[in-house]
C-alpha cells in the first residue's frame, strides 16, 4: 500500500494484487480502523504508527505492515 501524508491527514491506497474481495486498516492509534478499500483518516497527533492493512479474496488471507510518520508541520509522500 502506499500513503500521502498532508499534516494530519492521510489518504491510503491499496495496491494488492489478486483482487481482494475485503480489506481491514489498522492506522495504529487506536481508532476503530476501516473496511474501505482506500480510505482517507485524520490523526490526532504527531507520532509514528504501524499501520496494517489485511486483504482477503475468500480463498486467502495476507497483511502487510508499514510504519507511518505524521507530522502536523510538513507535508510528504511516503510511497
Amino acid at each position: 500500500f502506499s500513503t500521502t501524508v498532508n499534516k494530519l491527514s492521510v489518504s491510503f491506497t491499496d495496491k494488492t494484487l489478486g483482487n481482494p474481495s475485503s480489506w481491514f486498516w489498522d492506522f495504529g492509534d487506536g481508532s476503530t480502523g476501516s473496511i474501505i478499500q482506500n480510505p482517507n483518516h485524520v490523526y490526532l497527533s504527531d507520532g509514528t504508527y504501524i499501520v496494517s492493512l489485511s486483504v482477503s479474496n475468500g480463498l486467502c488471507s495476507s497483511t502487510f505492515l508499514d510504519t507511518l510518520v505524521v507530522k502536523s508541520a510538513t507535508s510528504v509522500n511516503n510511497n
